[in-house]
């Protein structure tokens, strides 16, 4: 197979593909319609699509989204092999050598942060 034809239908290939994707990315809503011709072609398609029981009431639609939901964050608990704390923390630190007084703020600055984690968890499982 000579250069040029090689050539000419990857073109064609890339051409096909790249129609394809437009299309696609068109009909998912990634891409918004441009011209006359494409709105018109969208306000057709949408005024033969009903709407959902849920969405005829526009009020309602409204204070549903201005209405606050609880989200309840999901904690897990990471339970490591015994060293593996210790390993970790010399890596962060590239060897070297904690002070006392910097390995006790380290381990009361941890037991806040995970009884702030658990009071969190409590307040939203209530």
């Amino acid at each position: 197979m000579s250069t040029k034809s090689r050539e000419k239908r990857d073109t064609a290939s890339d051409d096909r593909l790249e129609a394809e994707l437009h299309a696609a990315m068109r009909r998912t809503g990634f891409l918004v319609p441009v011209t006359e011709r494409e709105v018109a072609a969208v306000e057709k398609e949408v005024s033969a699509t009903p709407l959902p029981p849920a969405l005829k009431n526009p009020r309602r639609v409204f204070e549903k989204a201005a209405t606050p939901r609880a989200v309840t964050p999901k904690v897990v608990r990471f339970s490591p092999a015994a060293g593996v704390d210790a390993a970790l923390a010399r890596a962060a630190r590239e060897g070297g050598k904690l002070t006392p007084e910097v390995e006790r703020a380290m381990r009361r600055d941890r037991a806040t942060a995970e009884a702030q984690a658990d009071k969190e968890s409590e307040r939203n499982r209530g």
